[in-house]
């Protein structure tokens, strides 16, 4: 790709139209007054949003789904496929919770976007994750979820929720005494998760606070990019729990605060919708942080090795747990 026709990158100055956009785009945001308010990273790899509004405002009117990279690896395709079928199937109002695909727009010289309606209170702007805001998406979430996966479940098979990384893991891994407990809590706690069927589901790929909003009690969940028609829908509900966590991950996992109380809670009533029990509520954790970390070290992410470290000192919490 020309260097002139690449799409904005992270950290560009929101409000500024970049100079290699299309006279196409250009006259759609004239036509409506829009300006663009801010430029994120998308969920899939090679991917971005921009997020555009009124001029000077905050409140986000639509959304441009824009590849960043080569075509063959098009998140906007994808994403396009995933929002048609879950528009077909999902009931009315999971229908409003999610971005209506509207049309093909040529963003740039030899590159088009897709343009999306903004979910539910989707703004720009710096917005602080409260304890009460966090409560209240976890109490929202088990309701959304489990719509989502009634209306969209399409047969079952096992979940292979950490399976490929677990693998990873165990056959890099040198052999080091002090380690060998959470390299077994590792493999212990694949082989529990492993024995049960899931429904295949819409998935969202990337389903963590970043990409929800909860504006009085409406559930809005943004940038599907990385969605699936047919995936495992543990994968969403681990890596959600994860980044509701953050760094009290391990005081999650030792259950001994209010908060590890909340994020089980949320677990506990989304688990329910899965023939998974309850109690392996520590695996789902453990193996989704594993896949994230993972995830972070292909990319050559700096955090990669750190949420990796972090994976495995859960790992040997979860040995004390049994």
């Amino acid at each position: 790709m020309d260097p002139q026709d690449r799409p904005p990158g992270e950290g560009e100055e929101p409000g500024l139209v970049p100079p290699y956009a299309s006279s196409h785009f250009l006259g759609f945001l004239r036509e409506r007054d829009l300006a663009i308010l801010d430029v994120r990273r998308g969920a899939a790899p090679e991917s971005r949003r921009l997020l555009l509004g009124r001029p000077g405002g905050t409140q986000v009117a639509w959304v441009v789904a824009v590849a960043h990279g080569p075509r063959e690896n098009n998140a906007v395709d994808n994403e396009e496929q995933v929002l048609r079928h879950a528009h077909r199937v999902l009931r009315t109002g999971l229908r409003n919770s999610i971005p209506e695909v509207r049309e093909r727009i040529e963003v740039y010289s030899s590159l088009d976007g897709l343009l999306l309606t903004a979910v539910p209170g989707l703004s720009v702007g710096e917005r602080r994750r409260t304890a009460q805001r966090t409560r209240e998406l976890l109490i929202a979430m088990p309701r959304w979820i489990g719509g989502v996966w009634t209306d969209s479940a399409s047969g079952t098979a096992r979940t292979d929720l950490g399976a490929a990384d677990v693998r990873s893991v165990l056959e890099q891994h040198q052999p080091i005494p002090r380690l060998e407990p959470a390299m077994d809590a590792i493999r212990r706690a694949r082989l529990r998760i492993a024995e049960h069927e899931v429904p295949q589901t819409l998935t969202h790929g990337c389903l963590c606070p970043r990409h929800v909003t909860h504006v009085e009690g409406v559930v809005g969940v943004d940038d599907w990019g990385a969605g699936a028609i047919a995936g495992d829908p543990l994968r969403d509900v681990g890596r959600f729990a994860v980044g509701v966590a953050g760094g009290r991950l391990p005081e999650v996992l030792s259950g001994k605060s209010a908060f590890a109380g909340e994020i089980r809670q949320f677990l506990g009533a989304v688990l329910v919708h899965t023939p998974v029990p309850p109690q392996l509520w520590r695996e789902v954790l453990v193996l989704a942080q594993l896949e994230l970390a993972m995830e972070s070290l292909e990319r050559a992410d700096p955090n990669g090795m750190h949420l990796l470290s972090r994976a495995v000192r859960l790992s040997r919490a979860l040995t004390r747990t049994r």
